[in-house]
């Protein structure tokens, strides 16, 4: 929740190219900590997980309308391709890859990690993709916030939600169970 609010001004700044190889990086040192029996392993690999979730869900896709724009591609053409790849990627792939990861499991006997295997080594491919066919792109330059700053809005913003949620479980209690006892004590 933290790193998702400053991850993609920090692609824009950094290279949307490097973001997206920071983001294989990331999620393969996220599959390998799956091996460890160790809690505190287990546990940096999902912060890192997450790190490469807030990547995967802003570099991509930024990468991809700043080379279409940059090579003057027709605008409905990027429409077109967001709907594809939400039928296909987070869909159908996302189906087949579940089919795929339960076959490791299940018919090739690889064990409970093996999933995360197959994933590490598809990321290495995507990776060595983009590292071999991609240009870099940056956003714009002239929304120049430091690191600190938005550290501090993301914080104020979980904050806010944190107070929120607080408050609507306290009303919540308060309206179901306290005022219906009050009234059944009066009557």
């Amino acid at each position: 929740m933290l790193f998702g609010t400053i991850v993609g001004s920090l692609a824009d700044k950094q290279g949307r190219k490097r973001a997206c190889i920071t983001y294989c990086i990331t999620y393969i040192l996220s599959c390998i900590t799956k091996h460890s029996p160790l809690y505190k392993v287990l546990m940096l690999g999902r912060v890192l997980g997450g790190i490469a979730t807030s990547l995967l869900f802003s570099a991509f896709e930024s990468w991809l309308v700043a080379e279409h724009n940059k090579r003057g591609f027709d605008q409905q053409w990027l429409s077109l391709t967001f709907s594809k790849a939400i039928f296909l990627g987070n869909g159908l792939i996302a189906i087949l890859a579940g089919l795929f990861g339960n076959l490791v499991v299940d018919t090739f006997s690889f064990g409970p990690v093996a999933p995360f295997d197959a994933a590490a080594c598809f990321l290495a491919i995507g990776m060595a993709i983009i590292l071999s066919s991609w240009t870099e792109n940056y956003g714009d330059a002239s929304e120049n916030k430091d690191l600190l700053t938005q550290f501090r809005g993301a914080a104020v913003a979980i904050a806010s939600v944190l107070g929120a949620t607080v408050w609507h479980e306290r009303w919540k209690h308060l309206i179901l169970w306290e005022y219906p006892a009050c009234w059944l004590l009066c009557i």
